[in-house]
């Protein structure tokens, strides 16, 4: 299977040959990471992190596939659905009062 990383973490671009670096943020790496699914590219990994920890890390690495094939409803949902999850935690956190 081949594949590539969506990532906007330097250290995986000096790393790895085969990366799309995106400059910006979590949430940019997120939508690009959507547009290659919609465009029919295979989402081999799972879009949001495990821990509300890993979400206020300002890196993500997400693993896609290279060639486009059918689209697949079911990665469409998953990605859109961790993008609008993205937006609610962090929109939440950014209203919450800082100490």
């Amino acid at each position: 299977m081949s594949h590539r990383i969506v990532t906007n973490n330097p250290l995986v671009r000096e790393h790895y040959d085969n990366v799309i670096f995106i400059e910006g943020g979590y949430e940019d790496v997120l939508i690009k990471v959507r547009d290659l699914v919609h465009a029919g590219i295979e989402l081999i990994d799972i879009p949001l992190g495990a821990s509300i920890r890993m979400l206020l890390s300002p890196y993500r690495s997400i693993l896609v596939g290279t060639e486009p094939g059918p689209m697949n409803t079911d990665q469409i949902l998953l990605i859109e659905q961790s993008l609008l999850n993205y937006r609610t935690l962090t929109d939440r956190r950014n209203a919450e009062p800082q100490h």
